[in-house]
């Protein structure tokens, strides 16, 4: 059996976004520890209410940074919203700086609402 954090990045009361972040990177750290295989996050825009996870490479990359052998990566990008070779070489270059295989999934569920978002406003 596999076990996995999964973190939509919502925002919780008396914590600023950075602190929210840190707290999602201490809980990734501890899950590192207690031998969890994977950690993953999902991209979303322009709504505070559901996710603050616009660049789910940075978020994986700073996960990285603080963990020794979990597998990170986005699950659930907008596609639309990135050129694809763009994308595929951001979601390569997490690998390649963490030495680990990176994981990608596109969220195709979510695109049309949120490109709506992007480029129609609310």
């Amino acid at each position: 059996m596999k076990f996995a954090h999964f973190a939509h990045v919502w925002g919780k009361a008396g914590l600023t976004p950075a602190e929210r972040y840190k707290q999602l990177w201490r809980e990734l750290q501890l899950c590192d520890e207690l031998g969890f295989d994977y950690g993953f996050c999902v991209e979303h825009h322009f709504r505070p209410e559901e996710s603050w996870m616009s660049a789910p490479g940075l978020y994986s990359v700073a996960a990285g940074a603080r963990t020794k052998r979990l597998r990170l990566g986005g699950m659930g990008h907008i596609v639309p919203l990135h050129h694809p070779l763009r994308l595929v070489e951001e979601i390569a270059l997490a690998g390649v700086i963490h030495a680990i295989a990176v994981g990608f999934d596109q969220d195709l569920d979510e695109a049309e609402e949120e490109v709506t978002i992007v480029f129609r406003g609310r």
